[in-house]
């Protein structure tokens, strides 16, 4: 049998352009309502949904998982990574200390961390681990998240080095865009990577 998993990203922030990790921001209306309005029309088959516990997420999530009638469950190692004192700042704030501190970590994430925030290799093997939790499962399913978790999936099934810094300033995963992953269900490691980041309003599923 062939399991689909779907990665929806969660529609743009409501907010100043900041790292948002573990802050609850919201996200704008018109395009959460615009992915719900997609997901719901398109035929996705799946069996669960999962998403991320943040409001962002939770917002799509959990409106489709009601209009549609499948079950919605919570996974907080799906949540985006925590960036410590920096998460939820606007950069247009930072003072220029701040931004001598923020410039290593966009060139060298993983060897440069944050103040009180989580390290990229924490990061990773939380999703790492959540992700093999859940193909392990053999369900067809949308996992609504974060970019960054996204990333670390791709990374995961792709065999790239998750510490690379182009992995997250050359990747585009957009916001409410889907990434479709498949595979067998008696070769769960053996997944094949239909789509990443497309926009929901023009997905179409492939076979």
């Amino acid at each position: 049998m062939k399991v689909n998993v779907f990665l929806l990203r969660h529609a743009k922030v409501d907010g100043a352009a900041a790292l948002y990790g573990h802050t609850d921001v919201g996200v704008k209306a018109e395009q959460n309502n615009q992915a719900l309005q997609a997901l719901l029309s398109e035929s996705l088959n799946v069996s669960r949904v999962i998403s991320s516990p943040l409001s962002r997420c939770m917002n799509l999530a959990k409106p489709f998982s009601e209009q549609s009638g499948i079950e919605l469950s919570i996974e907080p190692a799906f949540a985006e990574m925590d960036f410590g004192d920096y998460d939820g700042v606007p950069f247009d704030r930072m003072s220029k200390k701040e931004w001598q501190t923020l410039e290593p970590f966009w060139s060298t994430p993983a060897t440069c961390q944050l103040p009180n925030a989580e390290t990229l290799d924490d990061f990773h093997l939380r999703v790492s681990k959540a992700w093999q939790q859940l193909i392990q499962t053999n369900q067809h399913t949308l996992l609504v998240c974060h970019g960054g978790v996204i990333r670390q999936i791709l990374a995961d099934v792709l065999g790239l080095d998750w510490r690379n810094p182009k992995l997250y300033a050359a990747l585009a995963i957009g916001n409410a865009t889907v990434t479709h992953l498949q595979f067998d269900s008696r070769y769960p490691m053996m997944i094949n990577v239909k789509v990443i980041g497309q926009p929901i309003a023009s997905f179409t599923l492939m076979g």
